[in-house]
């Protein structure tokens, strides 16, 4: 990747890079960020000495990974340990392997995880591996959500239809944008943990 010169900060946008993994690249003056309700939530948090949790996060990769870096960068789980993490090339590194690869892959990112979130698009559903996912963390008594992603806007800018609710119909799926995510996303995986036992 081009290295790029240090330069005062005014602006910030997304880059993805070859590899599928996007970064912030500020220009001009660094603007002084304002305190946000996620903040004092983390904060809150602390202080009232409830841990930050391991999840897992399960998701459409090719179809939702813009809108998924939304929510696993939201700062109210900052101090969350985040599963899984990989880039394109090295999921399909990984899928080269074959499906008993995949399965044992999958094991090792759900070891030591108390909540599996699953970030539903439209095609959420549809995704093997997703439904294999979400099987497993019911097996091992896993906190389980859903949330509903397709309303946060891509790197074009556009929204996305709907999808199917994969879960079973127990456990509790939000609305990121009309449950204002981006603020109690901490809360619903603290219910959803201490809902399963952790």
């Amino acid at each position: 990747m081009t290295k790029i010169k240090k330069l005062k900060y005014t602006n910030c946008r997304l880059i993805r890079r070859k590899d599928g993994v996007i970064q912030h690249y500020w220009s001009g003056k660094k603007p002084k960020f304002k305190k946000t309700n996620s903040y004092k939530t983390i904060n809150n948090y602390r202080n009232r000495g409830i841990k930050m949790r391991k999840v897992f996060f399960s998701f459409h990769y090719e179809r939702d990974y813009w809108r998924v870096s939304n929510v696993r960068n939201c700062n109210v789980i900052s101090g969350y340990d985040k599963n899984p993490f990989y880039d394109k090339a090295g999921w399909e590194k990984i899928k080269r392997n074959g499906d008993q690869a995949i399965e044992n892959w999958i094991e090792k990112q759900l070891n030591g995880t108390s909540v599996t979130i699953v970030l539903i698009g439209r095609e959420t559903s549809n995704r093997r591996w997703v439904k294999h996912e979400i099987e497993r963390s019911v097996e091992l008594g896993k906190g389980l959500i859903g949330i509903d992603i397709s309303k946060i806007k891509d790197q074009y800018g556009k929204t996305d239809n709907a999808g199917v609710n994969p879960l079973p119909a127990k456990y509790k799926k939000y609305l990121w944008n009309n449950n204002n995510g981006r603020d109690n996303l901490g809360k619903w995986i603290e219910k959803a943990a201490q809902d399963a036992g952790y």
